[in-house]
């Protein structure tokens, strides 16, 4: 081999070292102009841990709420205490989308909202004074479901009443009640207790690689936002019964009004999109990094589609009305078309935005989307 065919291979060798050392180290955004970690900061610092804040303490009102009840069981306290339970779990819905590091931990969502509610266990729990409720088969026995069947569901108001000079009533009620204020408050010190508190390794773990912040972020987000269209929607609706409604299945079914619920999950989940705190403050969301991206969708931006079916999908849903479960048996059309909003909503959620970001979806599902 002649000197001049071994420079040249030496340089195109040069060459391809220098691009890939050039590009092993990149990923997606990281030519952009757009600074992950302060959208992170911003993220964790103004929305999710003020979410987890006011939901510790709308728990440890509904805990007060419920000792003073049993203190005191009277119709101005059941008021109260309802009043207490309607008022944590609205706020459990900002909270909701969060299923990473410390609430992944402690299996927050699963043992807080398991519905429907498997009322022959909690009669079980009742007639039998089981308060240990971590083993598996108490998991939708518990939390804010198990709470809606016992405090609107089993009995009129004056057998309700007199049902809870039940000492098994009492301490079931206790329990319930108390998990879900420990829980809320074991998640919300994680992320703010002085130290290395998960605020910290949130606000660094800045890459979209599986298992960082923003792809833990963007798959919770998903999954939460598929619980509304399955287990608030779909399911009651029929989608997962070869159309046979299920509408007893709906969040909330004893107290009748599941729309309040639906929505206040739904607009957490557009407030994470848009970076927005729930006193309407604004700072850098999905939205800012999806424009700094210049995704596109079709023949506009990927944000501009994104503004028109949130506002689409949060109009049809706010046009339903209560009981869901009536509406549902009785006047199905809007509920379908509702349905079909949020299903447009959730493909550019689940395909769109992972894909323009590099994130990979990495939980599984069963119905296709």
């Amino acid at each position: 081999m002649n000197r001049f065919g071994v420079i040249g291979k030496l340089f195109v060798l040069v060459v391809i070292c220098l691009f890939l050392d050039g590009c092993k180290d990149s990923e997606p955004g990281s030519a952009i102009d757009f600074d992950r970690a302060a959208m992170l900061e911003h993220i964790g610092e103004q929305i999710i841990i003020p979410s987890y804040q006011t939901y510790q303490q709308k728990t440890d009102a509904l805990h007060k709420a419920a000792q003073n009840f049993i203190n005191n069981i009277d119709q101005p306290n059941l008021d109260i205490l309802r009043t207490a339970w309607y008022e944590a779990y609205l706020s459990w819905q900002d909270c909701s989308p969060y299923e990473f590091g410390p609430a992944a931990q402690l299996l927050l969502r699963a043992n807080t909202n398991t519905f429907p509610v498997d009322t022959v266990q909690v009669k079980e729990n009742l007639m039998n004074g089981e308060n240990e409720l971590s083993a598996v088969n108490q998991i939708d026995a518990k939390g804010f479901p198990a709470l809606d069947y016992i405090l609107y569901g089993i009995f009129t108001d004056e057998d309700l009443l007199n049902a809870f000079q039940n000492s098994t009533y009492q301490e079931y009620l206790l329990a319930i009640t108390s998990e879900l204020k420990e829980s809320a408050q074991s998640t919300h010190q994680a992320w703010v207790t002085s130290g290395d508190n998960y605020l910290k390794a949130f606000v660094s773990n800045t890459g979209v690689d599986v298992g960082s912040s923003l792809g833990m972020l963007v798959n919770q987000l998903n999954f939460d936002y598929e619980l509304v269209k399955n287990a608030k929607i779909g399911i009651p609706l029929g989608k997962r019964s070869l159309g046979t409604p299920l509408p007893y299945k709906v969040e909330a079914y004893y107290y009748g009004n599941s729309l309040p619920f639906a929505l206040a999950n739904i607009k957490a989940h557009e407030r994470l999109y848009y970076g927005q705190t729930t006193g309407g403050g604004d700072g850098p969301g999905l939205d800012d990094y999806l424009i700094a991206l210049n995704a596109v969708h079709n023949e506009t931006t990927l944000s501009a589609a994104f503004k028109t079916q949130w506002d689409a999908t949060i109009q049809h849903l706010e046009q339903l009305q209560d009981p869901l479960s009536g509406q549902i048996k009785d006047n199905p059309d809007p509920v379908e078309l509702a349905y079909t909003e949020i299903q447009k909503l959730l493909i550019l959620l689940k395909t769109d935005l992972p894909s323009a970001m590099g994130i990979l979806i990495t939980y599984q599902d069963n119905d296709g989307d």
